[in-house]
C-alpha cells in the first residue's frame, strides 16, 4: 500500500518548515548567515536538530530557500510601494523607498545584500521601474538600476536619521538618471 500524505499532514510539515525558516532569518538578522547550523536552527525553532535535516537535505538547501523567502518579501515590498502609484516616476520613488525600508529595518534583508541571486532579482524589478519613468533602452536601464540598488543598499546600511539617508538614496538615483536637483527634489517632495 503505497503512503499518502493527507491535507493535515501537509499542513503540519509546511509548517515546521516554516517554524525553521522563520528560526533562520531570526538568525540571520541577529548573527548573520555564519552563526546559522542545523543544530542553532532547531534550538531557535524549539525543535530536534534531526527534524531540520528531515525537511531540508542539508543547509545549503535550507539557505536556497531562506534566500528566496527574503528575495520574494523584498520584492513583494517593491512591487506593492511601485503598484499604489499613479505615475512611473512615483512607482519608481515609492520603490526606492520600499527598498531602503526594507534594508533600513530589517536586518535579515540586509544581509542579503551579499547574495547574487537576490542582487539580480532586485535590479530587475529596479531596471522596470527605471524604464517606465525614464523611457531608457535596455542597457541604460540595466547599468541604472545596478547603480540605484548599490546607492539604495549604501545608504540603508549608512548612519544617521533613516529619513535623511532615504531623501539622499533616491535624490542621488534620480539625479543620475538625469534629473536636474530641483526637479529631483520636486519628484521627491511629490512622492512623498
Amino acid at each position: 500500500m503505497v503512503y499518502r500524505q493527507t491535507e493535515k499532514v501537509r499542513a503540519q510539515i509546511d509548517g515546521r518548515k516554516r517554524m525553521i525558516v522563520a528560526a533562520t532569518i531570526d538568525i540571520i538578522a541577529r548573527e548573520g548567515w555564519d552563526a546559522v547550523t542545523a543544530r542553532y536552527v532547531a534550538l531557535r525553532a524549539d525543535i530536534s536538530p534531526g527534524l531540520v535535516v528531515h525537511h531540508f537535505a542539508d543547509m545549503r538547501e535550507l539557505r536556497a530557500h531562506v534566500e528566496i523567502v527574503l528575495t520574494n518579501r523584498s520584492i513583494d515590498a517593491l512591487r506593492g510601494a511601485a503598484n499604489d502609484a499613479d505615475t512611473p516616476m512615483r512607482a519608481l520613488v515609492a520603490g526606492i523607498r520600499a527598498l531602503h525600508h526594507q534594508h533600513d529595518s530589517r536586518p535579515a534583508a540586509r544581509a542579503m545584500l551579499h547574495i547574487d541571486g537576490y542582487h539580480l532579482a532586485i535590479r530587475t524589478e529596479l531596471e522596470c521601474l527605471i524604464r517606465a519613468a525614464f523611457d531608457l533602452d535596455i542597457q541604460a536601464a540595466r547599468l541604472a538600476s545596478r547603480a540605484a540598488l548599490g546607492v539604495i543598499c549604501e545608504m540603508a546600511a549608512g548612519t544617521g536619521p533613516a529619513d535623511k539617508r532615504l531623501s539622499y538614496a533616491v535624490l542621488f538615483v534620480l539625479r543620475g538618471l538625469g534629473m536636474t536637483e530641483t526637479v529631483a527634489r520636486k519628484a521627491l517632495a511629490f512622492a512623498g
